[in-house]
């Protein structure tokens, strides 16, 4: 907390590029487990814009669904997936995803707020796309500052780290890349 006269130490912002609507009529964004705090704005900007949005969202459980209500109320039509079936359809989102591809679907633009964070490190998962990879996931006892669970993914294709993130699914929770 700071008060009238504080500095602060540091400042950084805005980052990143704005998501691209011009021309866009329909959008579909994916977003899983907290990296749906990532996707929510930019449904919420196609949604303004008055695009027709596809949102599909997945968790690990029932227990772990977060934003649904705000996926649902800025989008024409929504999926949500979890892994053990407990909430919505059972899978990931790329089921129902290559379903509505499958189908005859066209989109204008496929957000995927996971890939953006993959590409901010290097890495881009799109390559791989139709390849059968390794999810691994490791309890993290140690991150600075943080006391729930927090969580390392490392995504792995033939032996090679080709993606991967820090989450927390906590209320609050944050994703990002291997650093900060």
């Amino acid at each position: 907390h700071k008060n009238v006269g504080d500095s602060l130490k540091d400042f950084v912002g805005p980052l990143g590029n704005a998501t691209e609507t011009e021309g866009i009529k329909n959008v579909c964004v994916v977003g899983g487990g907290v990296g749906c705090a990532i996707a929510m704005p930019v449904a919420q900007k196609f949604a303004q814009e008055k695009v027709n949005v596809t949102s599909i969202i997945g968790f690990r459980n029932k227990d772990l669904v977060i934003l649904e209500e705000e996926f649902k109320k800025n989008s024409t039509s929504h999926i949500c997936v979890t892994d053990d079936g407990t909430f919505g359809e059972q899978g990931n989102v790329c089921m129902p995803l290559e379903r509505l591809l499958s189908s005859g679907e066209k989109f204008d633009k496929i957000f995927n707020g996971y890939n953006e964070i993959q590409k901010r490190q290097g890495l881009d998962l799109s390559k791989y796309k139709g390849k059968t990879v390794t999810r691994y996931t490791y309890e993290v006892t140690n991150y600075e500052n943080e006391s729930g669970k927090v969580y390392a993914n490392v995504i792995v294709y033939r032996n090679k780290v080709i993606g991967g993130d820090i989450c927390s699914a906590n209320v609050g929770g944050f994703i990002h890349g291997f650093s900060k």
